[in-house]
């Protein structure tokens, strides 16, 4: 047997639910006669008879009953779908997917997690902590829908496209047994020299402090190295070592001077953050409201 037309059962759906093919030629904008010849198709086609039919009313044979107890369910199950899909695209229930390392998540972030919670909070946020090329990664496979990362300082990531970007400014701190070096301004190679507290290797930071370095042909050997921000900062306060941060993260540090700022003698270029979605996939509408709150900032 051949597939059956879905419309064939469309029409059946009707007929059988109203009992009658005048309002079911009504109910679907069709001629009686269209109706009438749409259910002799079906029937045909089963090779059934599934319909007992009269001048006033229409009734199910045992065949038409046990064909619309199936199709009664797989219109209800359509009406379930066009629902979960209206409610997904008025935000009422769906998922959210973003990947972030820490240090993102928690000093740039959290502000607008929380709005975006309070504005839909049906919506599941799903975050994934890693580092910011792992979480490239993620995105070019399809495993998140947007990604909080410290950005190339030249080129971009294939296979992305670039949301929104802000701002870094990185400094070296160090605590109180270094604050005598803040009275004049230290070189790459002097710093090198210094006990170094650093994130490992592989993330967006890691990297570019060794191209700073290597930009003066240095290679230092960091004391300690960690996959957290906030601990080596710790670190730093108990006067451990140097660590190597963007102000943004050290403002409150700073004020409270538990760290100190180490000029130095060569300028910091700038860096940037930014918001990346997949280059070759549609964005699912929860995300396009996240990114819209960052619209203006």
């Amino acid at each position: 047997m051949k597939d059956v037309s879905f419309e064939l059962y469309k029409v059946f759906y009707h007929v059988a639910s109203l009992g009658s093919f005048s309002a079911a030629a009504a109910r679907l904008f069709l001629s009686q006669s269209a109706i009438s010849q749409s259910i002799k198709s079906l029937e045909e086609q089963l090779g059934v008879q599934l319909l007992w039919r009269n001048s006033r009313q229409v009734s199910l044979t045992q065949s038409g009953e046990l064909l619309y107890s199936h199709v009664e369910q797989a219109f209800q199950l359509l009406k379930t779908g066009e629902r979960s899909l209206l409610e997904l695209t008025t935000l009422e229930q769906g998922e959210l997917s973003i990947g972030a390392s820490d240090t993102l998540c928690k000093y740039h972030l959290l502000p607008f997690l929380q709005q975006f919670h309070r504005r839909f909070p049906r919506i599941r946020l799903k975050i994934i902590s890693r580092p910011s090329p792992v979480c490239v990664d993620l995105l070019t496979k399809g495993q998140v829908d947007i990604v909080a990362v410290n950005l190339p300082h030249a080129g971009s990531y294939p296979h992305t496209i670039l949301h929104h970007r802000f701002p870094l400014q990185d400094a070296f701190v160090g605590g109180p047994r270094f604050r005598h070096l803040q009275s004049r301004a230290l070189t790459l190679q002097e710093l090198a020299q210094l006990p170094l507290l650093t994130l490992e290797s592989g993330t967006g930071t890691r990297r570019f402090l060794d191209h700073l370095f290597a930009s003066q042909g240095l290679q230092p050997q960091p004391e300690i190295e960690l996959d957290s921000l906030d601990l080596l900062l710790d670190l730093a306060e108990i006067d451990l070592g140097i660590t190597f941060a963007s102000r943004e993260h050290l403002s409150d540090r700073l004020k409270n001077e538990t760290l100190f700022l180490l000029p130095v003698d060569t300028p910091i270029p700038a860096r940037e953050w930014g918001l990346l979605a997949h280059s070759r996939l549609p964005l699912p509408p929860a995300a396009l409201e996240f990114l819209r709150l960052f619209e203006g900032q």
